[in-house]
């Protein structure tokens, strides 16, 4: 018998040790467990994570590419193509005595599509301008905010053309507008989203 234990008391506290190791490799065990479960947890968040942003870099890659798309179709004609002869030109050099002078610039539709003339108007109150269609004429239109510019629609179809007819009046102005000048006559259309712009200059005497 053992000193230190009573009576039927040996052998217990290899079973008490015995006892205590199970339980710690259960906790041990169990806490393993946790680790495991938040680590696949951790990956299962930077998949789902990663793939958000793949599917959202690919949805603004697609809307990029629908976007580029629809400019090239604009700027490669899918709207029409509406060729001046020219866009700026000068008069030279002119009297006021001498009165307005007058000049037409041909516009063609050199694309595939029916182009529609819509608005047109100038950039002084000294200059007029008119859309000439055959036998239609179509203006004269002034500055804004000189007199009401309205819109209109003629149409000029694959291979036909107009005329912008621009008129000047160097006498408009007085003696203020003696000297150099320019001016600007703008023509909005269908072939394009922005306006295309005339610009003619002239050096005015008495």
């Amino acid at each position: 018998m053992h000193p230190c234990y009573p009576h039927g008391f040996y052998y217990y506290p290899s079973i008490i040790m015995k006892s205590h190791c199970h339980n710690n490799q259960a906790a041990s065990g169990s806490r393993h467990d946790g680790k495991s479960r938040i680590a696949l947890y951790a990956i299962g968040f930077l998949i789902g994570a990663a793939l958000v942003f793949w599917v959202a870099q690919s949805s603004s890659s697609q809307k990029e590419k629908g976007s580029a798309a629809s400019s090239s179709q604009e700027q490669s004609g899918t709207l029409g193509v509406l060729t001046f002869e020219e866009k700026s030109f000068s008069f030279g050099n002119i009297s006021m005595a001498a009165g307005p002078v007058t000049k037409t610039v041909r516009v063609s539709n050199s694309g595939s599509e029916t182009i529609s003339l819509q608005k047109l108007y100038t950039s002084c109150m000294c200059t007029k301008a008119s859309i000439i269609a055959g036998e239609k004429r179509i203006g004269p239109f002034g500055m804004p905010g000189h007199g009401f510019i309205a819109s209109f629609r003629e149409e000029i179809k694959p291979g036909e053309s107009a005329q912008v007819e621009i008129t000047f009046d160097p006498a408009a102005h007085g003696p203020s507008g003696i000297g150099r000048i320019s001016r600007v006559v703008t023509l909005e259309h269908s072939a394009s989203r922005a306006p295309s712009e005339i610009s003619f200059d002239a050096l005015v005497s008495p």
